[in-house]
């Protein structure tokens, strides 16, 4: 069977429509997708920004928690360090005390002297 060139034409035509049909298919997914890939690096983009951001900022909060820390143990150190002075006073008033009523007995039973030179015992 021979054709005429339009025939041929025609024919060809309606056998690639369903071709041409898919080739366009196809070129609308690979559009969408690429709609959507960029929709996607724009969105990465915006977590990777988001993200750099909560980095910084973690790194403040745990430089000012650390200083915040350091003062706190600071601050407490130095009170126990005031309550052990204050201690070591007490404890140091309470000794003199302590050793002011144990002089008497340390003292040798002595009467005082009737003169210089003479030393009487009890």
């Amino acid at each position: 069977m021979l054709f005429s060139s339009k025939e041929y034409v025609e024919q060809f035509e309606k056998e690639n429509m369903p071709l041409m049909k898919a080739l366009a298919h196809i070129n609308k997914i690979i559009e969408l997708s690429r709609v959507e890939f960029q929709k996607l690096r724009i969105n990465l983009r915006n977590v990777q920004e988001k993200n750099l951001q909560l980095a910084r900022s973690s790194i403040q909060t745990e430089t000012e928690y650390g200083f915040l820390e350091l003062k706190f143990v600071f601050y407490f150190s130095l009170q126990e360090l005031k309550s052990n002075r204050d201690r070591l006073k007490l404890l140091q008033h309470e000794l003199g005390c302590k050793n002011v009523l144990l002089e008497p007995r340390a003292l040798p039973l002595w009467r005082l002297p009737l003169d210089h030179h003479e030393v009487v015992a009890l």
